[in-house]
């Protein structure tokens, strides 16, 4: 009988979530604080997708930008966590504007998006079975070098607890 009462007792505490389940909160990695603005050719551009892919090991980040050209960076580090600015490291920094969504003529069909590793996903026309290159690539209102992680020549360095503002002029 005793047996019994201990045995119930432990499978109503694990039921109950203690000490079998432990905590929910997966340990993620510090953030420090990276804000900034993108400018090109002297003007504030909104809503660009900004990617910051590590050189190393790590997770990305990514941002929008807000009418006014400010961004706030993030980590997302799953489905269900994410947080505000970026794992110390270094980063190539890719700056992607729509330019079907901007003054700037409209050169190619598709829109861009970033899945959650911080990754700029291209989506067009293709769909529909054009596989022309300009139909699987939504063309940037950027010079195409700010959208590509290999031609790209802005690079950050994130250092632990020193939050950082870092300004995009892009001639």
């Amino acid at each position: 009988m005793k047996t019994r009462t201990i045995t119930a007792m432990s499978a109503a505490l694990c039921f109950l979530g203690v000490g079998c389940f432990g905590d929910d909160t997966p340990d993620l990695p510090e953030t420090v604080p990276v804000t900034g603005e993108v400018v090109y050719q002297g003007n504030p551009v909104g809503k660009a997708i900004i990617t910051f892919i590590p050189t190393g090991s790590g997770k990305g980040g990514r941002a929008l930008s807000n009418d006014d050209g400010t961004y706030t960076a993030r980590t997302f580090f799953g489905a269900s966590a994410d947080r505000e600015g970026l794992v110390p490291g270094t980063y190539k920094v890719t700056i992607f504007k729509d330019a079907s969504d901007s003054d700037a003529p409209k050169q190619s069909a598709g829109t861009a998006t970033v899945n959650e590793r911080g990754e700029t996903v291209f989506s067009g026309d293709y769909a529909s079975g054009d596989t022309s290159a300009a139909a699987m690539i939504a063309k940037s209102a950027l010079p195409d070098e700010y959208n590509s992680p290999q031609n790209t020549p802005l690079e950050i360095t994130v250092v632990a607890g020193e939050p950082m503002v870092e300004f995009f002029d892009i001639p």
